[in-house]
């Protein structure tokens, strides 16, 4: 679990916006729940299931 060592924490982390923060808040909503998951399994080298693809999938065309 290194991997998660180098993770910025912060609420300052612009990683987290549109995943776990939403408008400077936290949101616990079920897609945001699983955006937030996905990034810490690829943060850890883990594979994304059907389900976590197709909610980053989509997550992803909407930050175009």
């Amino acid at each position: 679990m290194k991997p998660l060592a180098k993770i910025d924490w912060s609420r300052t982390n612009h990683d987290w916006e549109g995943r776990a923060i939403v408008g400077g808040r936290v949101s616990k909503n079920h897609s945001n729940v699983v955006l937030t998951v996905n990034y810490l399994r690829q943060k850890i080298g883990m594979e994304l299931g059907p389900e976590e693809a197709s909610v980053e999938a989509t997550h992803l065309r909407g930050e175009r």
